[in-house]
C-alpha cells in the first residue's frame, strides 16, 4: 500500500469512528508523558475505537 492510500484509509477510519481530525489529535495528546512512553511493537493493523470507547 502506498503512503497516499494509507493516509486516506487512516483518515477514513478516524472519521468513521466519529472523530474530527483535530479531535483525534487532541485525544492522542491528552497525557504528554504517555507520548514518550516506549510502546511494544505492533503485531497487526491498528483499530481506532469509536469516540468515547477504548479497547
Amino acid at each position: 500500500m502506498d503512503s497516499r492510500n494509507a493516509a486516506a484509509r487512516l483518515l477514513a477510519e478516524i472519521l468513521a469512528a466519529g472523530f474530527t481530525l483535530d479531535g483525534f489529535i487532541r485525544v492522542l495528546r491528552v497525557d504528554p508523558t504517555a507520548d514518550t512512553a516506549v510502546l511494544p511493537p505492533s503485531s497487526g493493523l491498528w483499530r481506532i475505537p469509536p469516540h468515547g470507547q477504548s479497547y
